[in-house]
């Protein structure tokens, strides 16, 4: 064989491969020739790849003298030689289905997953899932205190926290408990009567502190002649009250305290405003930063909220209050919010408060 060929001859095509022929060395027509008998013969396809299949390339496509087929890259660039092919783009990927992750592999991946925060842990449901943390308070050794936070009506919680303090109390013996509740015992939920019934029965069988709410100083003030806190009162929730008594929402206002029970009222009217428990005051709403506890007003007691809720001031005591309602309990540095809207869709929240811990309990 000659090493040197015809100065007009093309070079040779590796067979597999499509023509590599610059577009000076031969015209149009005869590389779309080429192209279309590579193509009878089944020797390329359209990206230049042997072809899997007979399938002639359709007249009708236009050839390109840089790649074939118009529309592809390419087969040489500057710099590279004409009679040297590049390889075609291998394309897409074909789509792969994901391993499956056998049991053992699972439990592998599992084991070595590095455990990570999931948030705070919502209350106890029972006496026994208690789990306590660091409290912002202390109490005396020895001594233990439920607070209940605003009950509004619901009987039937009220109940199942009080079965849960009695089942704690049994498991976990102590010298010294006490229950407090916060107020707000009627309105919104469905039987004030009832709730005001079954404290009057009393709960657990340990001494028990009741303290007035906002809602049981409108009654009593409507009770008393004052015709704007009755007015109050029954768009607070009195209505609900009234038909939990037996009452017609309607009924004149002066007939109020001839339709409830002596011994109901008498309840509300020896409601206290406060307690002190070790580093803990417990009232309604809260109190005025910067004032003395002597001498707080009664209005702020029952029914404040800023600048309380936000103050950052020490008060001498942290104070365990219900009111200000919340999805969740606030547990700050100076305060804790036990009123998860009971009576509104949420739950009825009792604070486990023991040397420098605390525990929550719901219903």
């Amino acid at each position: 064989m000659r090493r040197g060929g015809d100065a007009g001859a093309l070079p040779r095509t590796p067979r597999g491969l499509c023509p590599s022929t610059p577009p000076r060395a031969a015209s149009l027509g005869t590389i779309t020739g080429r192209l279309e008998e590579e193509g009878r013969h089944g020797r390329c396809n359209r990206l230049g790849r042997p072809s899997s299949s007979n399938r002639p390339i359709n007249r009708f496509e236009r050839a390109s003298p840089f790649c074939g087929v118009q529309g592809q890259s390419p087969r040489w660039g500057p710099g590279r030689s004409p009679g040297v092919s590049t390889p075609p783009h291998p394309g897409p990927n074909p789509m792969r289905r994901p391993a499956r992750r056998g049991p053992r592999m699972k439990a592998a991946i599992d084991a070595a997953a590095i455990p990570t925060w999931t948030g705070p842990r919502g209350p106890a449901e029972t006496f026994d899932a208690l789990r306590f943390v660091l409290a912002p308070g202390r109490l005396p050794r020895g001594r233990r205190v439920y607070a209940i936070g605003d009950i509004h009506g619901c009987l039937t919680q009220l109940k199942r926290l009080h079965n849960e303090i009695a089942s704690d109390l049994v498991a976990r013996p102590v010298a010294s408990a006490l229950l407090v509740h916060l107020g707000d015992y009627i309105d919104n939920g469905p039987d004030s009567a009832g709730v005001v019934a079954h404290l009057l029965s009393g709960g657990p069988s340990i001494p028990t502190v009741n303290l007035i709410g906002d809602h049981e100083r409108m009654l009593l003030d409507a009770l008393d002649g004052d015709r704007a806190a009755a007015t109050d009162w029954l768009w607070a929730g009195g209505k609900e009250a009234l038909r939990s008594w037996g009452l017609d929402p309607d009924l004149p206002r002066e007939r109020w305290a001839d339709g409830l029970p002596a011994a109901h009222i008498a309840f509300l009217r020896d409601l206290k405003r406060t307690h002190r428990e070790g580093d803990y005051l417990f009232v309604h709403a809260g109190i005025r930063p910067g004032v003395a506890l002597a001498a707080q007003a009664l209005d702020d007691l029952v029914g404040i909220r800023q600048p309380f809720l936000t103050s950052e001031q020490p008060m001498g005591f942290v104070v365990v209050h219900g009111h200000s309602a919340s999805p969740a309990v606030t547990r700050t540095e100076h305060r804790i919010g036990l009123d998860t809207g009971a009576g509104m869709g949420g739950k009825l929240t009792c604070a486990v408060l023991e040397d420098d811990a605390i525990a929550l309990l719901a219903a």
